[in-house]
């Protein structure tokens, strides 16, 4: 399916009720799409394959600012030392709008608006995480 017209389909399935934008109901492959396009330019979902970025390979569940052979910046080595774990929760705000969740990092990345886009980002960084 063209990624326009699945687009079209999601805003009318939320317009009629249909959809609650929860992780359950994402959609993975779009996800992984979206990865490519938003977030491949510096970071990774391979094992110790750091870029720009750190490495994002099972980042479900797992500290922030702890990915081995990563220098991290002062945010997120703070971020680390306030045991912020990467949960759905945590991702979603962090993805959704980064520096309300680590103040002061240094991503160019602003964050992602959309609801469905979001979950379907989180879906696939958690079928990636397993």
């Amino acid at each position: 399916m063209k990624r326009g017209f699945k687009a079209g389909l999601t805003v009318l399935a939320f317009a009629a009720g249909g959809m609650s934008g929860q992780a359950g109901a994402a959609d993975a492959e779009n996800g992984e799409y979206l990865f490519k396009t938003i977030c491949a330019a510096c970071h990774s979902i391979e094992p110790d394959s750091h870029r720009t970025g750190p490495s994002l390979h099972k980042i479900w569940g797992h500290p922030a600012g702890k990915a081995e052979g990563f220098d991290y910046s002062a945010a997120f080595k703070g971020a680390a030392a306030d045991e912020l774990i990467w949960t759905e929760e945590n991702l979603d705000k962090f993805l959704r709008r980064p520096r309300s969740v680590v103040k002061g990092n240094k991503m160019a990345y602003l964050g992602l608006r959309d609801d469905a886009d979001r979950a379907d980002l989180l879906a696939y960084l958690k079928r990636m995480s397993q």
